[in-house]
């Protein structure tokens, strides 16, 4: 790294810090190895009793923190949204950003502290992962006000495109400590084969197909890690709620870093997502977590994996991805397609992509 260290990286992320990740939590992760970043929490409630609370700073890990605020006004209306962001933004580069360093403002967060400037950044941008359709007033002022427009699909510029921005594709990463397993894996003490989802279950799921999978494989033990969020899918009251089957496991949520001891030991891992939700059809993070381990995936075809079908069982219908499933456990596959797998996934290691990321910074450096 050149670009890259010894900075201080402010990253804002509307998903706070805990046992699951996504990837901004991950990006902090490895920006920290070479630099002081302080990962900022979406902000606690609004309350008067809170109003004269300092930003309060908890320690992660060496050269990573994570900041917990509150608002000072409620952001309801845009002019409050307007007012409440420049309080905020100064009360917290008063309170957490350490001296004698440069500062790069790193959202993720489309939806508040939008402008890098309060912060005296010398560099800013908005890394998209998800697609909001520019329907937050943050979201429409962070694009206006950061220097470069990082998305993870090139699916999302269609909808920046007018802004004019200097735009680069910086796609979701994995770390190397993820393709290995130096210890038995998960402490579950089964003893029959299982196929494994990780990650959140809310209205994105698909979750009819995954009922259909659960009934027609009772001799598979279909484990699911993760963070079961409010839906009122029959389906899914069906899977999780009444616990209607017996070859179903739920284990909550584990921390990230140990969920590819469950991926090691599972024979199968699924990606189903609700196809009739847009920004549910592009891609996920979890793909590359289970292509570092080898791992055969079952699931819809999402628009940035028409490139890896050959890798991965990935089907426009719910009835493809049934049959398809049923004859992988009679059939089997390639013995090569293990190591085919591996070698897609480590074209996005953080090693990569960040070294790509600091060439292009320093490059451009010299325009700001």
């Amino acid at each position: 790294m050149i670009f890259l260290k010894n900075k201080c990286i402010i990253i804002t992320s509307n998903e706070s810090w805990g046992l699951m990740w996504f990837s901004k939590h991950n990006y902090a992760f490895e920006l920290s190895k070479y630099n002081y970043v302080v990962f900022v929490n979406p902000p606690l409630k609004y309350s008067l009793r809170k109003l004269f609370l300092p930003p309060r700073v908890t320690k992660v890990a060496d050269n990573l923190f994570q900041c917990t605020y509150t608002n000072i006004l409620p952001t309801r209306y845009n002019i409050l949204n307007y007012i409440n962001n420049y309080l905020v933004s100064i009360r917290l580069r008063k309170h957490i950003l350490p001296d004698n360093y440069e500062i790069i403002f790193w959202a993720f967060d489309p939806t508040r502290l939008f402008d890098p400037a309060l912060f005296k950044s010398t560099l800013s941008l908005y890394h998209c992962v998800d697609h909001y359709y520019l329907k937050f007033y943050a979201e429409k002022m962070l694009i206006k006000n950061v220097n470069y427009l990082f998305s993870t699909s090139t699916v999302y510029f269609r909808t920046y495109s007018r802004y004019n921005k200097v735009s680069k594709i910086v796609p979701h990463g994995i770390a190397l400590d993820e393709f290995c397993v130096d210890t038995p894996g998960n402490d579950l003490k089964i003893s029959k084969p299982y196929c494994l989802s990780i990650g959140k279950l809310n209205d994105n799921v698909a979750y009819d197909v995954m009922e259909t999978l659960i009934k027609c494989h009772p001799e598979i033990l279909f484990v699911f890690a993760g963070l079961i969020c409010d839906d009122r899918n029959p389906a899914k009251i069906r899977i999780f709620d009444t616990q209607l089957y017996d070859n179903v496991v739920f284990l909550g949520t584990i921390p990230y870093k140990n969920l590819k001891y469950l991926i090691s030991d599972a024979v199968a891992c699924l990606l189903l997502k609700n196809m009739s939700i847009d920004f549910a059809t592009v891609h996920a993070h979890k793909m590359l977590q289970y292509l570092a381990l080898g791992k055969p995936v079952f699931g819809h075809l999402l628009q940035e994996y028409s490139e890896i079908i050959d890798l991965a069982y990935l089907f426009n219908t719910d009835n493809e991805i049934v049959e398809s499933f049923s004859r992988y456990f009679i059939e089997g596959e390639s013995k090569n397609l293990k190591a085919e797998r591996i070698a897609y996934a480590k074209q996005f290691t953080f090693d990569r992509i960040l070294g790509d990321v600091d060439i292009f910074l320093s490059s451009e450096a010299n325009v700001y």
